[in-house]
C-alpha cells in the first residue's frame, strides 16, 4: 500500500520510501509504513510546498519560518501535531475546557503554558516589529523555529525527506 501511495507521488517511489525509513531511524522517529505514508502526506501536500513559498519569499523580503510539532495526547497520540494545535498555544487559550485535552494542558499544564508564552511572545515580537527573535529563513540556510517539548532553531529540518520533493513536479 505504501509502495502505491508513494507512486502517485514520485516516479522512484522505493528509493525514496527508503531514504524517508533511513532517515527517521537516525533521528530514532517511528519508521513503520503507517507513519513513512503519513509524514510524506504531511510533506508533499504542506511542508514543501510551504518551505519553496518561504524560499521565493525571502528572495524578495524578511521572512522567518517556524513549525508547531507539539503532539496533542488526544486518541493516544494519534493526531500528533496536527493542523491548527497552535492556535490556542498563541493565543493563550489552550486551557479552555473546549481544547484542553486537544492541547494536553489536561495532562502537562506547566508544560502547555510554558510553550505557550514562547509562541505567543514570537508572534508579539512580529507583529510588534516583524521581528519573531530568531534568524531569517533563506533558500540555503533554511532557519526555523520549532516549537516543541523542547523548542529549538533547526537548518533545513528534515532535509534528507525535503531533497527527495521538487516542489514544482508535487500533485495538485
Amino acid at each position: 500500500q505504501l509502495l502505491t501511495l508513494f507512486r502517485r507521488w514520485h516516479p522512484e517511489p522505493a528509493e525514496v520510501i527508503e531514504r524517508y525509513r533511513r532517515a527517521r531511524q537516525e533521528r530514532g522517529e517511528p519508521s513503520d509504513n503507517r507513519s513513512i505514508g503519513l509524514v510524506a502526506a504531511g510533506d508533499v501536500n504542506f511542508r514543501v510546498p510551504s518551505m519553496a513559498l518561504a524560499g521565493w519569499h525571502a528572495a524578495r523580503a524578511a521572512t522567518f519560518a517556524y513549525r508547531f510539532d507539539w503532539a496533542s495526547p488526544l486518541y493516544n497520540g494519534l493526531i500528533g501535531a496536527a493542523h491548527v494545535l497552535e492556535v490556542p498555544f498563541v493565543f493563550g487559550t489552550y486551557d479552555h475546557p473546549t481544547v484542553s485535552a486537544y492541547t494536553g494542558y489536561d495532562a502537562a499544564p506547566e508544560r502547555v503554558a510554558a510553550l505557550s508564552d514562547e509562541v505567543a511572545s514570537a508572534w508579539v515580537r512580529f507583529a510588534n516589529n516583524g521581528d519573531p527573535g530568531w534568524t531569517r529563513y533563506d533558500a540555503v540556510q533554511r532557519t526555523t523555529r520549532v516549537f516543541d517539548a523542547a523548542p529549538r532553531i533547526v537548518s533545513d529540518p528534515e532535509s534528507v525527506e525535503r531533497a527527495c520533493w521538487d516542489p514544482t513536479a508535487l500533485p495538485r
